[in-house]
Formats: structure tokens, C-alpha cells, sequence
């Protein structure tokens, strides 16, 4: 929901679109994600065996290599969005607040990030 807000707001006259693109992205990364997983888990595409319906030893030895990938393309992606965030800067009529921009480094450069680094690299070993 934060992001169809988020754009609700700077797009109030094309809410309908941006929630279609939204959850038409949200679809799409499903199916690309599905297809990296089964090319990094199964690249062999083995099937499972009929009596104990369980994959081979190599199939699941590859699951930590398919949790590393989709570690550093999260890690990707957040760290490109962080440089496509700006502050929205709403009239108020009472109050006249108006928003600071900070720039992108700023934003990566709090405490909460390197705070989530060392959990994630903590939750990886």
C-alpha cells in the first residue's frame, strides 16, 4: 500500500494508472523471479523421485546460492531506488510547512541502514 500512496500523491489525476503499473509490476516480478529461481535451484531441471517425491542432494545444495542472489539483487535495487527518492513538497495553507530536500547520500548514510547491512549480513552466516 505505501508505494500506491506515495504515488497517489504526486499523480493525484492518474491514480488508476499508477495503481495498474503498480500492481502490474508486483505480478511481473513474480514471474521473473520464479524463472531466476528455477534456473539458480534447478538448472539441471532434475525431477523429483515418484516414491519419496523429494529433488536430489543437488538441487538443494544450491538453495543457499539462490538466497546470495537474491540477497545482492535486493541489495541492488534498494541501493538505485534510494538515488530515485525525492521529497514531496505539499502547500499547506494553514501552516506553510515547507520540506528540506536531502540528497540521496544523506539518505543512505543514516543509521537504520547500516543497521539492516549488519542484519543481513548477520542472518547470511
Amino acid at each position: 500500500m505505501p508505494p500506491l500512496r506515495n504515488l497517489w500523491r504526486y499523480y493525484p489525476e492518474r491514480k488508476g494508472l499508477c495503481t495498474g503499473v503498480v500492481l502490474a509490476f508486483f505480478g511481473l516480478s513474480a514471474v521473473i523471479f520464479n524463472i531466476i529461481s528455477n534456473n539458480i535451484i534447478n538448472p539441471n531441471s532434475f525431477e523429483p523421485d515418484k516414491i519419496t517425491k523429494f529433488y536430489p542432494i543437488e538441487v538443494g545444495k544450491n538453495v543457499p546460492n539462490y538466497f546470495f542472489y537474491c540477497f545482492i539483487i535486493t541489495i541492488i535495487c534498494g541501493i538505485l531506488s534510494v538515488f530515485l527518492v525525492f521529497t514531496y513538497e505539499e502547500e499547506k495553507e494553514e501552516k506553510n510547512i515547507n520540506f528540506v530536500e536531502q540528497s540521496s547520500l544523506v539518505n543512505l548514510m543514516t543509521i537504520n541502514i547500516y543497521c539492516l547491512f549488519i542484519l543481513i549480513y548477520f542472518n547470511l552466516i
